[in-house]
């Protein structure tokens, strides 16, 4: 199966905020006594607190009477809004963004159609994702292509840039020490999470734009990074250089070109060199399989198949 690439972070607001042209309504009659202006202002429900819309996995914090924050996993933007306690009319400084809302009669506030409910706390955030050991990955990784850069800052966000298609942005992401999760905003998928992990020898195993292979610190040199880049595999092996995607699932199978192949299956990352392949049983880590009469990737245990990625 195919992943979808990412646009520029800035229109991940899109599919949430829609642009609106706000006219203004012009009365008449003669101006309320000042006790009336008074207790009608009185009478105007504050936003002020935290609301989740759990449809879209995005929260507003509205932290003064003028300004917030909106939040998801990946991001964390300002906002300034008026609220006349009718009609919220909120500006989202990081993507010029303008939206409108209203409060029902139960209290939730709709925004763009999306219901926003209050909340104790926010629970979209970068920080709901932490795994408490974000600063160990602190610096830039960079694939072993050489295409694709991480840059961690050590408390929850992360920079991407993909030079090979000139896709670059910002998300967020969460480290415990092994497992990391790192969540983009998706022009057409909205928040997307991608799971990796910190491998034994120290390299970072995660796949964000079907680039296989792994990420090493800028730094150093990985324990397995050696010259082996340059070893081109011959024989049956060299028919399964590539990637392969599960047809149900995000599982992926990536057979390198120096006889490694790293691997998701099973909700596991795992690294493995060198695979075997003798033309009918193919052997990697724990797994074995075949390639069936249909030119897919079957492996034992593992249910449906794999196919190549154009």
């Amino acid at each position: 199966m195919r992943r979808k690439t990412f646009g520029v972070i800035t229109l991940a607001l899109t599919m949430v905020f829609s642009m609106f042209m706000l006219t203004a309504c012009g009365g008449g009659g003669n101006e309320a006594p000042a006790n009336d202006q008074q207790q009608a202002q009185e009478e105007i429900p504050s936003l002020e607190g935290a609301w989740d819309c759990d449809e879209l996995g995005i929260s507003l914090t509205f932290e003064s009477e003028d300004s917030g924050v909106v939040s998801t996993y990946a991001y964390i933007w300002d906002f300034s809004y008026t609220w006349d306690g009718e009609t919220l009319e909120l500006h989202v400084d990081e993507s010029d963004m303008d939206a409108e809302g209203t409060l029902d009669e139960e209290g939730s506030l709709y925004v763009d159609d999306c219901e926003f409910v209050p909340v104790d706390e926010a629970y979209y955030t970068p920080f709901a994702i932490s795994g408490g050991s974000e600063a160990e990955l602190e610096g830039s990784w960079i694939h072993t292509s050489g295409d694709y850069t991480l840059t961690f800052d050590g408390s929850y966000e992360v920079a991407y840039e993909n030079s090979a298609d000139g896709i670059n942005g910002i998300g967020a992401y969460g480290f415990d020490g092994q497992y990391l999760t790192i969540a983009i905003a998706d022009e057409d998928e909205g928040v997307v999470q991608f799971n990796g992990e910190l491998d034994s020898f120290g390299d970072v195993i995660i796949e964000l734009w079907d680039e296989g292979g792994w990420y090493n610190p800028a730094d150093e040199e990985s324990a397995y990074a050696d010259d082996s880049s340059s070893a081109v595999l011959e024989g049956p092996e060299a028919e399964l250089v590539g990637t392969w995607y599960h047809t149900d699932t995000d599982e992926y199978v990536t057979f390198e070109s120096d006889g490694s192949v790293t691997y998701y299956i099973g909700g596991t990352v795992g690294y493995a060199d060198p695979f075997t392949y003798d033309g009918e049983t193919l052997t990697f880590s724990d797994y074995t399989g075949e390639i069936d009469s249909y030119g897919d990737l079957c492996i034992d245990g593992v249910d449906s198949w794999f196919e190549r990625a154009e």
